[in-house]
Parts: structure tokens; sequence; C-alpha cells
């Protein structure tokens, strides 16, 4: 995958994420604390600005 690739990808992700997590009630503040990472990170996340390693959450 090209960078221009892995950009837009991110970007898609991160949509989807919020999306997800809006239609799910909860805040950026409750993801974060539920995966251990500070809120900023799901704000950047979401933007579409970092990457994140996917894992499936044990209460899942």
């Amino acid at each position: 995958m090209n960078t221009s690739e892995e950009n837009k990808f991110l970007i898609a992700f991160g949509k989807n994420l919020r999306l997800i997590r809006k239609s799910k009630g909860v805040t950026q503040e409750n993801l974060a604390n539920v995966m251990g990472i500070e809120v900023s990170q799901i704000s950047r996340i979401e933007r579409g600005i970092i990457r994140c390693t996917l894992f499936m959450h044990p209460l899942s």
C-alpha cells in the first residue's frame, strides 16, 4: 500500500470508528478508558492522523 492509499484508508477507518462509536452512545473518553489509551489518541485515530493496532477486547 502506498502512502496515498494508506492515508485514505486511515481517514476512512477513523470515520467508520466515529460513526460506530456514536451509534453505540460511547464517548471518546469512554472508549479511551476501555482501551487504556489517552482520549487524544482516539481523536487522532478518528481524524486519520495516526494508526492503531486492532485487538479483541476480552469483554466483547
